[in-house]
């Protein structure tokens, strides 16, 4: 879907639909989660923001765990 993500992003904008990806810079991009390879180990982004601005909202638990990014 790499060739669509800017207009998946822009039709989800702002709608309660959780956006998950691991494509490179998918939370730079606009998306909510990313997941990543770390020393052999999953990791995840998240935006915060991104999230708030579709009405949803991740646990204080989750943002522990994640590498947290502002746009």
């Amino acid at each position: 879907e790499q060739p669509h993500l800017t207009a998946i992003l822009a039709y989800t904008h702002n709608k309660p639909i959780l956006t998950v990806s691991a494509m490179k810079n998918f939370v730079t991009q606009g998306g909510m989660i990313q997941f990543y390879s770390l020393e052999g180990q999953v990791r995840f982004s998240i935006d915060p923001q991104t999230l708030t601005e579709a009405g949803l909202e991740a646990s204080s638990r989750l943002l522990q765990l994640a590498n947290i990014i502002r746009h």
